[in-house]
């Protein structure tokens, strides 16, 4: 095979990156009656991974194709099969020793088995011919699907979420939403393909968005968990929307269950003073926003989800207050009655020292939200400090345990000790609540 050596681009980029490499000024389509190809280019490449990324991300390997003509579409289309590569705990050859790999390795070797046994291909799918095929026998038939926003999504509904220009250069959790179809069984299957998510930076040119990942949820916390969560695909970015192709070991998910997504991305500001008031948030915007099939003819019901608005700390003299990256998630029924966390707080004083004389904590006034002091409500609440931002408090503040009337606010005020802080220090609070949602007990005093 005649191998033709394609050059890293300046300072070491994939050279397959960005605006991509020209393999041919032309190529023939393949006869799809016996799927041989007149042209055909093999493309290998060996990659090192990034330091500090998780064991068990996965690689799409997908091949995003465009082809350089007036009448080409914006989107490029895409290779129609995707082998995950997952990361191994191992030791990396460096280049001096590491074999080139052969046509064979490559695919071109002919003869691949991909599989012997049904069990050796991905859920929903089946082995015939040594090629894991689509097992139609567990396909859902003409489903339809509902979209939502998820139950642990961040939330700015009373206040918008603040965090740092760069988010101190970790990924962030941009929105949760969920698909639930409404006419198909467990023991059956729909696919979820793709997916487009537009951001909205009003007329601020300065964001960035990179790294973005589309992640199954799999207990919904909201939150990713690399033990059981799995990031299913890497989003292609375009002007104001990204695009998710999910590959196919990814993209079989049962009937009849809501199944939960995350949406991830980091975040850069490229001016270095920041505004006040500088947002941004993320929305599906339609139900052509969300891609399913099954064998029949799959449909998604009308929808828009908006997700939570960020804002980037702005440049001055701010004492910051807002939801902490460790919120905790809604609790299970069984243990509404305990003792539990119900929002963390992010805080911090950027430009002086400062202490917490006061904080107010307010329910909504307006909803069919439990109130302080009610009967089947909040009988007690509490401030804690979390030290170690993991949303468990370590250190107790203050506690509520006796309300005058039923109300929706309180104030702390009696602090256990000094809540202060230096210029630049930032701390995180935990706020609990004992409900009580189950039988009517006496008014409190």
């Amino acid at each position: 095979t005649d191998w033709k050596l394609i050059p890293d681009k300046p300072d070491g980029v994939f050279p397959l990156s960005g605006a991509g490499y020209k393999v041919a000024a032309k190529m023939s389509p393949c006869d799809q009656h016996n799927w041989t190809c007149q042209d055909t280019v093999f493309i290998r490449y060996k990659v090192k991974p990034k330091a500090g990324i998780e064991k068990n991300y996965i690689f799409q390997n997908i091949a995003f194709l465009k082809e350089n003509t007036k009448e080409a579409s914006e989107e490029a289309y895409k290779t129609n099969l995707s082998y995950p590569l997952k990361l191994n705990p191992t030791t990396c050859e460096i280049d001096t020793t590491c074999p080139a790999p052969t046509r064979e390795m490559c695919g071109g070797g002919g003869g691949c088995r991909e599989c012997f046994t049904d069990s050796d291909c991905p859920e929903g799918f089946k082995c015939e011919g040594y090629i894991c095929v689509e097992d139609l026998s567990k396909s859902c038939f003409n489903s339809t699907v509902e979209f939502d926003v998820g139950k642990n999504s961040p939330s700015s509904d009373q206040a918008k979420i603040i965090i740092p220009k760069d988010n101190g250069g970790e990924p962030l959790v941009v929105g949760q939403f969920n698909l639930l179809v409404v006419n198909c069984t467990n023991e059956k299957l729909f696919d979820f393909d793709a997916l487009t998510v537009h951001f909205d930076t009003g007329e601020d040119k300065n964001f960035s968005f990179s790294e973005m990942e589309l992640i199954y949820d799999a207990d919904g916390n909201g939150r990713f968990d690399p033990a059981v969560d799995k990031i299913i695909a890497n989003g292609e970015i375009f002007l104001n929307y990204v695009k998710f192709y999910i590959g196919r070991d990814s993209k079989k998910y049962s009937g009849s269950a809501i199944h939960y997504f995350l949406i991830r991305t980091k975040v850069d500001y490229g001016e270095e003073k920041v505004p006040q008031g500088t947002t941004f948030n993320f929305y599906i915007e339609s139900k052509d926003s969300v891609e399913i099939s099954d064998s029949g003819s799959a449909a998604v019901s009308p929808n828009k989800v908006e997700f939570a608005t960020f804002m980037l700390e702005p440049t001055g003299d701010f004492f910051i207050v807002t939801v902490g990256p460790n919120d905790p998630p809604v609790p299970p029924t069984s243990e509404m009655n305990n003792n539990i966390p119900v929002l963390q707080l992010l805080t911090k004083s950027k430009e002086k020292s400062v202490s917490i004389t006061k904080l107010t904590v307010s329910i909504p006034a307006d909803g069919d939200y439990v109130k302080f002091g009610e009967k089947n409500g909040i009988r007690g609440i509490s401030l804690y400090l979390d030290e170690d931002n993991d949303g468990e408090g370590e250190v107790k503040l203050a506690e509520i345990t006796k309300f005058d009337e039923v109300g929706t606010t309180v104030v702390f005020d009696d602090f256990a000790e000094k809540v202060s802080y230096s210029k630049g220090e930032e701390k995180y609070l935990l706020i609990y609540c004992k409900f009580n949602m189950g039988e009517a007990l006496p008014f409190m005093t």
